[in-house]
Parts: C-alpha cells; sequence; structure tokens
C-alpha cells in the first residue's frame, strides 16, 4: 500500500505553496470575521446606554388592542386645522394604564386642557376631525414627553368628539420586541452590524472559489506529474473510484493544513494591526478574541472549505482516472511552436504563442472574486465615508469626536451663505425600520439638496413637519412608497413620530439611502433644543481676508447713562466666543484717559461677564469704548435728579405715580416736585402722585436740583390710560448664532387698576399676554427672539390701539464668525459618538488591510492557475531552452501570453463579478446599516479593478515561471522519460 502514502503524504514544493495560498485566503476570512465582530461587539457594547424601554406601533383600528400592564394604548384623532393643515390629537392615557417600565414624565398626563409643545402662549384654535369640529383652547405645554411638541395633547374625551382614527401602542421591551424601539440607536448598531456579517457571508463565498481553483490547479499538476503510477496501480486492480478518493482526500488534507494555518495567522495578524495602530496614534481598543458567535460562525466556513478543496481535486483527478489503464499515456509528444510575432497575423498576435487558453476560466474565476471584493469595498467606503466623519466642509462642535455628539446653531449657516456658499443644517438619526437599520437625517429638503446634488424624482417636497422624503436605494431595500405613513422611534431618546413619505428623490454615494424629515421632527427625537442641529454641510469652508483671530466679540456693553462727578461707575461688559474651540481674548476697555486690559479665556460657544470700575471724572460727556461696542457716559452734578416712571400721555384730572431719586438711586424723601404752577412733596419713598388737571405738556422737576427726565407729558382730553413700561433687548449686540431676548417691565402707574393685552412683536416672532396690575404694581415680560443675520432689528410692545414701547438692536457682522467658521475643529470621546467611530472609524483602517489581504490571496491564486498551465508545457519550455532561448526570452513570451489571457479574463471576470453582485442586490443581501452597496463600480473603482487584476495576473505568472525557467533544461525534459511507479522523481 506504499503508493497510498505516497499520493497522500509526499508533497512537493507546489503542494506546500497551495498550503500557503489557502492559509492565506483562509487567514484573509478568519481576521476580516474577528474584526467585524469585534467592532459589533464593542459598539453595541457602548451603544448599550441607549437601550429602548419598549417599541411603538400605530394601529388603524384600535378596539384590536386593550391595554395591559405591559401595553399603554394613546388613542389618536387625524384633524384638519383652519381647513388646510393636518394636525394630531394625542390622548393621554388613564390612570389605570400608567406603567413602571415607561422613563418618567416621558407619557403626557390626564389634563382636561389641550396642550401643544410648540406654542409661547395661549391661542384658539378650530379643529376639525372625522365626527365633528371643534373649537378649543391650546395652552403651551412645557414639560417633554414622547410625544411630539407639534402633537396637540387633548383628553382622551376631546379624542372621541374629533372621532378617534387611531392608536399608538406602547409595548413594555421586556415583552417582546414590536414595531419601532422608543429608542432606536442600540438596535440600529445591532442590525446593522448583522448586515455586515452577511456581506462578509459573501466575502467567505468567494474565498471558498479561490480554495476550489487552487485546488484544481494544483491537483492537476500532480495528477500529471502521476501518470505512471496512476496507470500502474489501475492496471494492477485498483477501481477508478479508489484512486479518485485518494486525489480527494490528498486534497482535503492540504486544504485542512492551509486552514488550520491560515486560522492561525488569521487570529494573530488582527491583533498585531491593532496594536500597530495604536503605536502609531491611531485611536482604536478593538478586543480581538475567538468567541462563541466567531466559533459558530467559522466552524461550518472552515467546513465548506475543506469540502470545497476535497471536491477540487476529485475533479481535478477525474478525467484522467476514469479511463482504461491503457489509455492513460506516460508520454507527452511536445508542441513545437513557432517563434514569436513570426506569423502576422492579427489573430496570431492576439493568440497566446505557448500556454494557450487552458488558463482562462480559472484565471477569470479568481479574478472575479476579486474583482466583486473591490468593487464590494469601494462601496462599504463610500458608507463609511459617509457616516464615519464629517469632511473639512462640516462645522462641527468642537470637543465632539463625531458630528452625531456636536450640538451648533442652526443660524451657523447663515453667514455661510451670505457668501454664496451652500449650506445645510442637519440632525443624524439611527432609526429602525421593521427590524432593519434605516438611515435617517433631519434636514430642509432644498437645503440638502443644493448641498448633495440631490432631486426629487416622484412627489414633492414636505411641505410640513409631518412629511418626509426618502432616497430612491432606501425605498427599494425596504419597501417604502410614496403616500406610506411610517412610524419612527427616538434615536438617542425616548420618543416617537409618524410621518409621511411625499417624495422620492436620486442623489449619489450613500445619499441616496436616506430618509429626510423636518428639522423640527428631528429634534423630537434626537433630544435637539429648538434652533440646534448636530452639524452643519457646506460645499465649502468660508475663506476672509480680514485679520480676525478669533471668534470672540462683545455683545453686551451695559452702562449708567449719566453719573455724578467725582463718583466711581461700574460697567458691565458681556463677551461671547461664537469659535467652534476654545478662545483667548484680551479685553480692552478705554474711558477718557485710562485704559484697562483683561485676559479672558472663553469655551467654544461660550459667553461671560465681566465689570470695570472708573472714576467718572468732572462734568461732561465721554466715549466708554470695548472692542467694538462704545457708550457716551454724560457726567453731571452729585445735586442732579431724576424723575422715573413718568407716563408719556394721561387724560386730564388723573394722577399718574412717580418717583423722584438722587443721580446715585437714593430716594429722594419730601423733595417739592414742580409741575406747571403745582407744588408736590414726595413721600419718605420718593414717591408722589403728580397732579394733571388741565390739558398741556408739562416737564416736571425737583425744586433746587438739576432734573433728568426720560421725556415730558401730554395731557389732553382722549388720553387713554396705560401701562408705563421699560423695553430693552440682551444682549443689545448679538451675533447671528446667539438668541437675544426682548425684556418688558410693565408698571402701572394710575390708581386703578388695568387690564390689557400687550403683544411684544420683533424679528418676525411675536408673542400676546393679558396682564392685570393693580395700582402700583409692576411685572416683567420676556420674549426669546429668533437668530438673525447681521443687520438692525426693531422690537416693540403694544396693545389694541397703542404702542407702549420701541427698542432697536443691531446683530454684528458674521466676519467675525465666518473667520471662526473657517477655522473649526473638534476632538474627544463620548456618548454616541464613541460608538458611531467604533462602527465606522474602524472600518476605515480595517477595509484597506482587506484589499491588500485580497489581493495577495488572489496573486496566490493566479499563481496556481498559471503554475498548472506552464506547468503542461514544461517539455516545451525545455526545448525551447536546449535549443538556446534565453530565461529571460522564455519569461517575456509568457509575461505576453498572460497579458492577453489576462485582458480577455478581466473583461469575463468583470462581467461576472457585476453580474453575481447585481443578483446579490436583487436578493437583498448587500446592504450595510440599511445603506445598498453598490453593484456597478464608477470609473476611477472600474480603473482600478483593471489594472490591479492585470498586475496581479502578470506577477502570478512571474512566480509560477521562476520555478521552470531557473532550472536546467535537462530536468525540463526529463519528463519524456518513463517514470518508476510511486516514484514522483519530480518531487
Amino acid at each position: 500500500m506504499g503508493y497510498r502514502r505516497a499520493l497522500l503524504t509526499r508533497w512537493s514544493q507546489r503542494d506546500r505553496l497551495t498550503v500557503l495560498v489557502i492559509a492565506v485566503t483562509v487567514a484573509f476570512l478568519t481576521g476580516t470575521a474577528l474584526l467585524v465582530l469585534a467592532i459589533g461587539g464593542q459598539t453595541t457594547a457602548i451603544a448599550a446606554e441607549f437601550d429602548s424601554p419598549g417599541s411603538i406601533t400605530y394601529v388603524e383600528a384600535p378596539t384590536d388592542m386593550r391595554p395591559t400592564e405591559d401595553v399603554v394604548v394613546l388613542p389618536v384623532a387625524q384633524v384638519e386645522q383652519a381647513g388646510v393643515t393636518s394636525a394630531t390629537v394625542v390622548g393621554p392615557p388613564s390612570a389605570a394604564q400608567s406603567s413602571s417600565w415607561l422613563p418618567e414624565q416621558q407619557v403626557p398626563s390626564a389634563t382636561e386642557s389641550v396642550t401643544r409643545g410648540d406654542i409661547t402662549s395661549e391661542q384658539t384654535v378650530r379643529l376639525a376631525g372625522p365626527n365633528q369640529s371643534l373649537t378649543l383652547t391650546v395652552t403651551p405645554r412645557k414639560e417633554t414627553s414622547l410625544v411630539s411638541p407639534q402633537w396637540y395633547v387633548a383628553n382622551a374625551s376631546v379624542v372621541s368628539q374629533l372621532g378617534q382614527t387611531g392608536a399608538f401602542v406602547l409595548h413594555n421591551g421586556e415583552a417582546g420586541s414590536v414595531g419601532s424601539p422608543l429608542v432606536s440607536a442600540l438596535r440600529f448598531f445591532i442590525t446593522g452590524t448583522q448586515q455586515a456579517l452577511n456581506v462578509l457571508t459573501v466575502i467567505a463565498g468567494g474565498g471558498a472559489v479561490l480554495v476550489g481553483v487552487t485546488v484544481y490547479s494544483v491537483t492537476r499538476m500532480s495528477v500529471r506529474d502521476r501518470l505512471t503510477t496512476i496507470r500502474t496501480i489501475r492496471a494492477t486492480g485498483a477501481t477508478a473510484t479508489s484512486v479518485l478518493s485518494l486525489f480527494a482526500l490528498r486534497s482535503c488534507l492540504l486544504t485542512s493544513v492551509g486552514v488550520a494555518l491560515g486560522y492561525a495567522i488569521g487570529t494573530i495578524v488582527p491583533s498585531m494591526a491593532v496594536n500597530l495602530a495604536v503605536a502609531l496614534g491611531v485611536p482604536l481598543s478593538l478586543p480581538i478574541a475567538v468567541t462563541v458567535t466567531a466559533s459558530q460562525l467559522l466552524a461550518p466556513l472552515f467546513g465548506v472549505i475543506i469540502a470545497v478543496g476535497g471536491l477540487a481535486g476529485g475533479l481535478a483527478a477525474w478525467s484522467t482516472v476514469r479511463q482504461p489503464p491503457a489509455h492513460i499515456t506516460t508520454t507527452t509528444t511536445p508542441k513545437h511552436e513557432s517563434p514569436p510575432n513570426q506569423d502576422s497575423t492579427l489573430r496570431s498576435r492576439l493568440s497566446p504563442s505557448l500556454l494557450g487558453w487552458r488558463a482562462l476560466i480559472p484565471t477569470t474565476a479568481t479574478l472575479a472574486v476579486f474583482i466583486a471584493f473591490v468593487i464590494l469595498t469601494a462601496s462599504i467606503a463610500g458608507v463609511v465615508g459617509a457616516f464615519a466623519a464629517a469632511d473639512s466642509a462640516t462645522i462641527t462642535e468642537s470637543g465632539s469626536v463625531h458630528p452625531a455628539t456636536s450640538t451648533v446653531p442652526t443660524s451657523y449657516a447663515d453667514p455661510l451663505r451670505a457668501r454664496g456658499i451652500n449650506a445645510s443644517p442637519e440632525i443624524l438619526l439611527f432609526e429602525t425600520y421593521a427590524n432593519r437599520p434605516l438611515p435617517a437625517r433631519g434636514a430642509n429638503f432644498s437645503a440638502f439638496a443644493a448641498v448633495s446634488g440631490a432631486a426629487l424624482t416622484t412627489g414633492h417636497q414636505p411641505q410640513s413637519v409631518d412629511e418626509a422624503v426618502i432616497g430612491e436605494d432606501l425605498a427599494q431595500s425596504h419597501n417604502i412608497r410614496v403616500g406610506e405613513t411610517v412610524t419612527l422611534g427616538g434615536s438617542t431618546q425616548p420618543a416617537f413620530t409618524r410621518v409621511t413619505i411625499v417624495g422620492t428623490f436620486a442623489a449619489s454615494g450613500p445619499y441616496d439611502d436616506q430618509l429626510l424629515v423636518s428639522l423640527p421632527t428631528a429634534r423630537h427625537l434626537a433630544g435637539k433644543s429648538d434652533g440646534t442641529v448636530h452639524f452643519i454641510r457646506a460645499d465649502r469652508l468660508p475663506t476672509t481676508e480680514q485679520a480676525m483671530p478669533t471668534g470672540v466679540s462683545v455683545t453686551d456693553l451695559q452702562a449708567p447713562t449719566a453719573v455724578a462727578e467725582g463718583e466711581p461707575f461700574t460697567v458691565n461688559i458681556t463677551v461671547r466666543n461664537d469659535a467652534l474651540s476654545r478662545e483667548n481674548h484680551s479685553l480692552t476697555v478705554q474711558y477718557r484717559n485710562q485704559t484697562a486690559t483683561q485676559e479672558l479665556t472663553l469655551q467654544a460657544s461660550g459667553q461671560q461677564t465681566v465689570t470695570q470700575q472708573f472714576p467718572a471724572g468732572s462734568q461732561g460727556n465721554y466715549s466708554l469704548t470695548v472692542d467694538n461696542e462704545s457708550r457716551t457716559i454724560q457726567v453731571v452734578s452729585s445735586q442732579t435728579a431724576r424723575i422715573s416712571n413718568l407716563p408719556e400721555r394721561a387724560p386730564p384730572t388723573s394722577a399718574p405715580l412717580v418717583q423722584a431719586r438722587t443721580i446715585q438711586g437714593t430716594p429722594l424723601t419730601n423733595a417739592t416736585v414742580l409741575i406747571g404752577a403745582q407744588r408736590v412733596q414726595t413721600n419718605a419713598s420718593g414717591y408722589v402722585r403728580l397732579p394733571l388737571d388741565s390739558p398741556g405738556e408739562y416737564s416736571p422737576r425737583i425744586e433746587g436740583r438739576p432734573t433728568l427726565t426720560r421725556n415730558s407729558i401730554t395731557v389732553e382730553q382722549g388720553a387713554r390710560k396705560t401701562f408705563v413700561t421699560d423695553l430693552r433687548v440682551r444682549p443689545r449686540s448679538p451675533s447671528a448664532v446667539t438668541q437675544p431676548t426682548a425684556h418688558l417691565v410693565i408698571y402701572n402707574p394710575w390708581n386703578e387698576t388695568l387690564t390689557q393685552k400687550i403683544t411684544v412683536r420683533g424679528a418676525g416672532k411675536q408673542t400676546t399676554d393679558s396682564v392685570t396690575l393693580s395700582p402700583e404694581m409692576q411685572a416683567t415680560r420676556t420674549m426669546t427672539l429668533p437668530r438673525r443675520t447681521a443687520g438692525t432689528y426693531s422690537v416693540e410692545a403694544t396693545t389694541a390701539r397703542d404702542t407702549l414701547a420701541r427698542t432697536n438692536y443691531t446683530v454684528v457682522s458674521d466676519e467675525r464668525l465666518a473667520a471662526a467658521i473657517a477655522s473649526s475643529g473638534r476632538t474627544g470621546t463620548t456618548g454616541i459618538g464613541q460608538a458611531v467611530e467604533v462602527a465606522f472609524g474602524n472600518f476605515q483602517l480595517v477595509l484597506p488591510t482587506l484589499v491588500v489581504l485580497a489581493g495577495i490571496m488572489t496573486i496566490g491564486g493566479t499563481t496556481a492557475t498559471f503554475a498548472q498551465t506552464v506547468h503542461a508545457r514544461r517539455q516545451t519550455v525545455g526545448i525551447y531552452r536546449a535549443t538556446g532561448a534565453t530565461p529571460g526570452e522564455i519569461l517575456k513570451i509568457i509575461l505576453g501570453d498572460a497579458l492577453r489571457i489576462g485582458f480577455l479574463a478581466t473583461a469575463l471576470a468583470t462581467i461576472i463579478a457585476v453580474s453575481a453582485l447585481a443578483v446579490l442586490d436583487t436578493l437583498g443581501l448587500l446592504v450595510v446599516f440599511g445603506v445598498r452597496l453598490s453593484s456597478l463600480p464608477d470609473a476611477t473603482v472600474f480603473f482600478a479593478v483593471w489594472g490591479g487584476s492585470l498586475f496581479i495576473t502578470l506577477l502570478g505568472t512571474v512566480f509560477a515561471t521562476l520555478s521552470l525557467i531557473t532550472v536546467p533544461p535537462v530536468t525540463l525534459l526529463s519528463a519524456l522519460q518513463p517514470r518508476v511507479p510511486g516514484s514522483d522523481a519530480d518531487e
């Protein structure tokens, strides 16, 4: 039985090379699996803090759902507001439905009033439901809840009167996964990692093909070397099946050794790569380990590879061993080719002169796997690039590890647009739909389209906060159509909403795999405050020729308008840093001939109020200057008095209450106030009622003192008693990213109670409030104004018939902000951004490594393929060498043939690879984190795979040929001599 042992255990140098090629392939697959599982495991662990307490579904037939301990039902009425705008009214659960598993204060409590979260004052609305129309008074909803701020929350009886159209059903997370998670981030990364493993399975199938091609090629050479042995053992009684089994078993042994070696390499190399990356400063910390999950994945994979190897070995021997022994020839008549290029016909020039076309099919198979892998890798890289990091034209907050952890004002886009730069404020959302990742973002579609090059293909742009558009690829992969309504859970905080798909759009790269919702909806799902986003994408960053090293500016300067001579006065200065990183600033304050400097350090988007004191000096008007702000200070005599709370108009016989004070602010007790011909005395607190008996214009003053008053008072018939108001905006000089606040102080100087509706409006916003004040009482109202671009804006307080107060404020030029944006940056590691960085950022290191390994793996496959082809021509090569051809000339001929074969093989392989990927795409297997991978290469990838394939073909040919052209010709010609069975002299 010596021949059995010889066939099974005597391995040539080619066999050992085969083991190495298989080992590289298995190492590639093993390393890829361990890296993907490590990334997925670490991402899941980091994102675990975003585990969902439950899930949300919407049902059209609410009677089918009954509340239980694990189920909370919220009735819903879809209504119309003003006959045009659709609206949603949600009824909170009754006390009986309260469940401990829901987050505290997340479900709105039952109430008799109707509330809405995006209004600031009481409103009256008319809502038309399926059953009837109701006129309702709506009050602001202060608390944050699961319910969208744009929805009405009303008592369940109100929903019933309007007409219930459905219900939201909240399911306890422990009771089973139903619908969309209330917090989707964790599920997004878990399911996304599973999709990456599915793609890995596709790659593993390609690796098995490479193993099969390699084993087949080497086994064919082994069979050719052992023709005498095979004929002898067949002639002595061995069956074709037994011989075939020996070669299949031999191939299994080769493959098994390669798998074992590859497994060892595959478990070591990833750890070494991670350690090297850390040493080079790359922020990585991947726990590479063979877990139970990894074993469950790799064990079947290795079994398939060994089976493929055995099958390939059997197929390689089948055509020989199935023949009768007499037909198995031991000699081969060498083919005598003409010298290269002697035949000048085109066919002769295009046809290989030495190797023949037998290498075409295995080379095509090998290159098809390589090309498919490169196309997949390039597509994954595009996905990673879109998720993993912000490029140089993305504005994020300093200190954020990833745009998903950043918070910047939406108005950062304004100075960019002012310079003709397209800018899109956006919010990233990690959603799931039907237990699959659903990439989404909040954005204005017009702004998004301008930056991304997107274009609507069907439907229309969103026109309300509950409308959305979807990318064509995402719509196809998730089977979502225009007109459907999709229920979404919160991204990183418990929340839910429903959006109606009103259009589809086409965009390049992964942007075609996005669901675009409105910014208000995205803020609700991501927990962002009004006026903020995660980041701003732009065509480019601004440039400024003006030297503005920082984004620090003075936004408010509070100083007295008049001070007493010789006494000190205090200045309050508010400084804001609009840059995206920490800034140092030297604050310079000048008054008369005095200069004071303070060194400040302000965090990104931070502000600080500092004080500075100066002596007033002698009487006169002087300028106070602080950086870009200035005020005029009037220095007056220390005997000067003020009269405050003086109305501008009054009816006859009225007596408004005013106050007399010194210039230092001390009430003037028993002071004499002169008004017209009348004299009145102040009380102990400096207050006095002015007798206004007859029409006219009066300027009250303090007897014996210079007097400052804001205005005179006009007494006339028909004048109405109104509140005395003081309206100020703080800060007075905000930047484009600062939200100023209007402060209105309201005082009732009359001797009767007044009730008036006061409206404060400015910069496109207004609030109305009913104010009731008793005599001598005071109240304060505030309104946050929207952010605006550079310019001067007016704010006023009015009643139905009178203007109570008016003031202006100026938004400073955005040149400084533009300079700050141009030098933006970010660093740091926290929260969901770390999960994103791990999930996608690590892929940026892994993918290039895998491409290199795939290239080495393919070189091994082409080497084995051409080794088999060259081996079949070894006698011809020996004759060329014996008749004077040099090794270089032989190599040149073979490389020319390889180039011809490789060119055609690459063309066929590209067609096969693209077709195979198209089939996989149709089956839905080419999806990673909800994004469909492209099965068609772009121009860059196309030329890269062609060039790479030809290079790999030529390199594999060189390796396959060196063993033949470096030995004496007599060794090659020895194959013409008969061999002794079992000797295998070639080994």
